[in-house]
């Protein structure tokens, strides 16, 4: 048996069509598709053998992970948000990492973004090998 409108009472075929206008899916007039955020939280791109002051990156970006390739024996590790090396402003340092913390196979987690550039300023901790992660 087929089944229409005039098989139910008026009120079950306006409810059945206020259920229907209720679940169906809102969709607007020019809808873009829903944007995704589909970051690696390791970091997508590597620069390795890193032993000099200067940039990871010459773009915005989010600085995932330091990995300590070889051990410094002393300074400090300065971290700027500033598209130049050199001696590092207040203003744009994101971290200062001492020697003692850069010890040989260490992984430094940063999760830090950084507006301009990423990178490495002031003066290179003595014999330094880094790798970073980074996105």
């Amino acid at each position: 048996m087929r089944l229409t409108i005039s098989h139910f009472s008026r009120f079950s075929a306006m409810a059945l069509v206020a259920l229907a206008l209720a679940t169906a899916p809102a969709v607007e007039a020019g809808q873009n598709p829903i944007a995704t955020f589909t970051s690696n939280p390791g970091g997508s791109r590597m620069a390795f053998n890193i032993t000099a002051i200067g940039q990871i990156k010459a773009a915005p970006g989010k600085l995932r992970r330091l990995f300590v390739q070889t051990a410094a024996s002393a300074g400090t590790l300065i971290l700027s948000d500033v598209c130049s090396g050199g001696t590092p402003a207040i203003g744009n340092q994101v971290a200062a990492i001492p020697n003692t913390a850069l010890t040989a196979g260490a992984v430094i987690t940063i999760d830090a973004p950084f507006a301009a550039c990423i990178t490495v300023s002031g003066t290179w901790p003595t014999a330094l090998v880094l790798s970073a992660s980074y996105d």
